[in-house]
């Protein structure tokens, strides 16, 4: 029988960031475990929770659809090194945003009205709940 050879990383090429040889597994048990949190910690209706739960999501279910890490990581645009880091990030801070409530600060609550100038334009974001979404002004 034939069998297949399976790449091995040996470097991330990143200073500091090693090559992790169980990243897909990692990943697959951080993702989980960011969704159980957001679900656990964050109450429904909250644009973080809704952002965290869809990314989230979407990147589970390439890692867990996908063996290759080259293939991963060409589909999630990412190194599945920084990837892991990023989803540690992630569960660090579900709770911190839990505890301090930050939903229900005045700038986050705002946010849905916010205007800004970005390369010459104009740009306002309304309420995404009503359905809006950022428009440009020139």
């Amino acid at each position: 029988a034939v069998r297949a050879a399976v790449a091995t990383k040996r470097s991330t090429g990143i200073v500091g960031l090693a090559a992790n040889p169980r990243a897909r597994e990692d990943l697959i048990d951080l993702y989980r475990e960011t969704l159980q949190k957001a679900d656990e910690l964050l109450p429904d209706g909250i644009e973080y929770k809704k952002a965290v739960v869809a990314t989230t999501q979407y990147r589970l279910n390439i890692v867990e659809n996908t063996t290759d890490w080259v293939e991963i990581e060409d589909q999630l645009d990412a190194q599945v090194e920084e990837l892991c880091e990023i989803a540690q990030d992630e569960l660090t801070l579900i709770p911190e945003y839990a505890n301090s409530r930050m939903w229900e600060h005045p700038l986050v609550q705002n946010a849905a009205q916010m205007t800004w100038t970005q390369n010459g334009e104009t740009l306002t974001f309304e309420n995404a709940e009503s359905g809006d979404s950022p428009s440009e002004e020139k």
